[in-house]
């Protein structure tokens, strides 16, 4: 039997780090609103993506939490996906430009120890959200629920913890075509209900995990590293 996916866990313990030990947020220690971007990326409409400024972007959106340290609850059911969906596949460029999800591998993400010490160096707050890489934004209407990060010497490391509407396939399906625009080669793997996209350049990594979550919500981490 193979084991949960090394590098898993310590992405969830990073993004967990934002919230209280019984899994109840915990977010006024993570969250300043004294830095003009924060208070931008909290208190003011989040665009995901800089190429979409001249256009209608009010629901081109990512929700993060509120002034009051309380987290977003993201819509749910077929019409929030639907819309989410439709968002997703006009930030690609329409469903043309739409990547197929390479078939899955049964397996592991081997361990990247560089990966691992960024992200141990990695400070949790919602800020990092809102700094995600132009090519891996946050799921269009995706709810923010953690967020870490750092910038240091050859660290650009950035992790997420979202929940979205649509479904996994459209989640792999809208990071994969984003990878390989990006110039990324991308392999599959799921392991123990999970489906994990790795990314690979000269300039970076990709890791995604997504799973089906409560109430018809999906779950996803998303870690990007720039070197």
């Amino acid at each position: 039997m193979n084991r949960r996916l090394s590098l898993l866990p310590a992405c969830i313990a990073l993004l967990l780090a934002a919230c209280g030990g019984d899994g109840v947020a915990d977010v006024s220690a993570t969250v300043d609103h004294s830095d003009p971007l924060m208070a931008a990326a909290l208190a003011d409409q989040i665009m995901i993506d800089p190429d979409m400024v001249d256009r209608n972007t009010a629901n081109q959106l990512a929700s993060f939490a509120e002034a009051d340290g309380s987290l977003p609850v993201p819509d749910a059911g077929p019409e929030a996906a639907a819309a989410a969906r439709a968002e997703a596949i006009e930030l690609v460029g329409g469903n043309g430009a739409l990547q197929p999800v390479p078939d899955p591998a049964n397996g592991e993400v081997p361990d990247d120890p560089v990966l691992a010490r960024c992200l141990g160096a990695a400070h949790p707050s919602f800020l990092w959200a809102a700094r995600m890489p132009q090519s891996f934004p946050v799921y269009p209407r995706g709810a923010v629920l953690a967020a870490a990060g750092g910038d240091t010497g050859d660290c650009g490391v950035r992790a997420i913890s979202f929940a979205t509407a649509v479904s996994v396939d459209d989640v792999l399906v809208f990071y994969v075509t984003r990878a390989l625009a990006a110039g990324y080669s991308v392999r599959h793997v799921t392991n123990e209900g999970d489906n994990v996209l790795e990314g690979r350049s000269a300039a970076g990594k990709l890791v995604v995990v997504a799973r089906g979550g409560e109430g018809g919500l999906t779950s996803v981490e998303l870690v990007t590293l720039q070197q």
